[in-house]
This record gives C-alpha cells, structure tokens and sequence, in this order.
C-alpha cells in the first residue's frame, strides 16, 4: 500500500493522477503515515528558522488547518466520502515538495533573518536596499518554482477532489493557505512560548 501511494504522488506532482487514485485506507494504517509524513517534512522545512519545539508546533497547526479546509470543503461540496483519499493525497504531495524547498529555503532564510534583525536595530535601512544582504538568486528561483508547483498541484486536488473548475481549484488551494496563516496567528502567543 505504501508503495503504491508513493507512486500515486509521483504521478499527482506531475498532474497524471487525481486524488481518486490514491489508494483508499480501509484501517487508519496509511492515514497516519500520511500525517506523520507531512509533520515531518513540515517540521523539517520550519527547523531551518525555528527551534524544535516551535518547528514541530507549526507543522501539527499547518496539518490541522488543511484538514479542516479539506472536510469542510468536500462537505459543502456534498462529497464529504472524498475526504480521506484527498486529504493522504494533499499531504503525500506537500510533504513532497517541503522536503525538495528545504536545501534553497536554508540558503535563503539566513540573509531575511540577517536582514530583520538589521531593520529592527535600524528601521533606516529599509530605504538603503543596497546595503541589505544579498539573497542567493537560484536559491530564491528554486523556491518560487517549488512553491507555484505546490500551488498548481494542490489546486488540482482540490478542484478535482470537489468536482470544481481549475479557477475553483486555486481559490480552495488559497483559502487553504490563507486557513493554515490564520491559524497559525492565532496559535502564535502559544507557539512563541516554544521559541525560548
């Protein structure tokens, strides 16, 4: 089975397959790999910036917040039964992807972090982009490149998975984003505590 989902994410990153496809997990077995993958590769990528603790938190909130968007998505939908196969499949590819943006994003953290912590001790330097730290350029290109694959991608789960349109695919694929940002803000003060 595991095998065989694997495959199945291969074939959904380069848009051959739909959530459809991916194998249906009659115990809970794949299920909880699945979330165990993407906490992983979500903890992983946040490692880079963050402390264990606060890398971990972020990635359990992140893993929620999709569920959340996926079910209440497919509900309204009226094809709540989907749920499962798209949410695995939305995890599978994610957790993917995170993992292949973790080298460019720790090329590239380092100089943003340089770079807000210079423009905390002086708020000045924001109009001297001249003397801001230099940002790897492949390493940003790479990223960009991951992150709209994972967005064209994800949309395409999304728009299949609630018989949507590519239009209706992103929108969903946004909110999901826009869900996992809220409730990280919302979840901050608690996993700011993990930062120390």
């Amino acid at each position: 089975m595991f095998n065989h989902a694997f495959l199945i994410s291969l074939r959904l990153l380069i848009f051959r397959a739909g959530p459809q496809d991916f194998p249906f997990d009659t115990g809970k077995t794949l299920s909880r790999a699945c979330i165990a993958f993407a906490i992983v590769a979500y903890a992983l990528f946040w490692l880079v910036v963050s402390p264990p603790g606060a890398a971990l938190a972020i990635a359990v909130v992140t893993v929620i917040a999709m569920a959340l968007v996926t079910r209440g998505t497919l509900a309204l939908r009226k094809v709540p039964e989907r749920f499962q196969q798209t949410f695995n499949a939305l995890l599978a590819i994610n957790g993917l992807l995170t993992l292949a943006m973790i080298p460019p994003f720790a090329k590239v953290a380092p100089p943003l972090i340089e770079l807000f912590s210079q423009l905390q001790a002086h708020p000045e330097l924001a109009d001297q982009p001249d003397k801001w730290p230099q940002l790897s350029g492949g390493a940003s290109a790479v990223l960009n490149v991951l992150g709209f694959w994972q967005l064209a991608v994800t949309s395409r789960i999304y728009a299949q998975a609630s018989n949507g349109n590519v239009f209706g695919g992103v929108l969903l694929a946004l909110l999901a984003m826009l869900a996992i940002s809220l409730l990280l803000l919302f979840l901050s003060p608690v996993i700011g505590l993990l930062l120390v």
